[in-house]
């Protein structure tokens, strides 16, 4: 068994920074109440503050609520939480790689800002559009 040096670090991998960085810049993009609205989740005005819509992981209608900043939100019924990439892999039931490759295909829509299209109508297990 090899040891590492007490005063060596592990290494990061090129991945590990390169995912941390594409995530990053996904959740600046857009927040989940826009791409709730994008997937079909209808976000709705929620008393007092933020938004709320179907719940993307158990399906509870009105049952996740979105903070008021967008960037995160809780399901009151399955307790699913998260940021916007949680968000997009509940509802998509894809692996996080893939959904960071399928929000950034938003950095490249038009120049109007995100769009729904072929990239929001592909592996979605809860009947939206």
């Amino acid at each position: 068994m090899s040891r590492l040096p007490m005063n060596a670090a592990p290494k990061r991998t090129a991945a590990a920074v390169s995912n941390s960085d594409r995530a990053r810049a996904v959740k600046d993009l857009i927040t989940i109440g826009e791409l709730a609205d994008l997937l079909d989740y209808t976000p709705e005005p929620a008393s007092p503050v933020g938004q709320i819509c179907e719940c993307p992981s158990c399906g509870l209608s009105n049952g996740a609520r979105i903070s008021e900043s967008g960037r995160t939100f809780k399901c009151r019924s399955c307790h699913a939480e998260g940021d916007l990439i949680d968000f997009y892999r509940a509802a998509k039931r894809v692996p996080f790689t893939r959904a960071l490759t399928d929000l950034e295909a938003l950095q490249s829509s038009a120049p109007g800002g995100p769009q729904s299209g072929d990239l929001f109508n592909q592996g979605d297990t809860n009947g939206h559009e």
